[in-house]
């Protein structure tokens, strides 16, 4: 996952990796697959977790993140904070899960903090 970050660091402004090297990057992740897409999850060493989301499909699609579904360590009843890698978007706290609407094989990758 220390990939993940160098590779963020040295991409200028606004530009984000392309699905296949974020894919290859989280290769050794836990994966959860669906009909759509799949979820990729993976422990940072701060306590935190990365997911990656991949829209598998040709047209634009919606990925569920539900926490009780992924293999993360969450404290019932919480609300993770989560932060978007690629705008930075911070989106507080999230309580149950969200849906993630990406474009045709498109990827998103998030920052979990419980």
């Amino acid at each position: 996952m220390i990939l993940v970050a160098v590779l963020l660091a040295f991409l200028p402004a606004g530009q984000r990796p392309d699905c296949d090297t974020l894919r290859n990057e989280m290769r050794h992740a836990e994966v959860r697959r669906g009909r759509e897409g799949e979820i990729r999850v993976t422990p940072t060493t701060r306590g935190q977790w990365d997911l990656a989301l991949f829209n598998n499909l040709d047209r634009v699609t919606s990925i569920d993140v539900v926490w009780k579904e992924l293999p993360m360590r969450l404290k019932r009843g919480s609300s993770p904070q989560v932060r978007n890698l690629f705008t930075g978007e911070d989106r507080g706290k999230v309580h149950g899960g969200f849906a993630e609407r990406l474009e045709p094989r498109g990827c998103v990758l998030l920052r979990v903090k419980p």
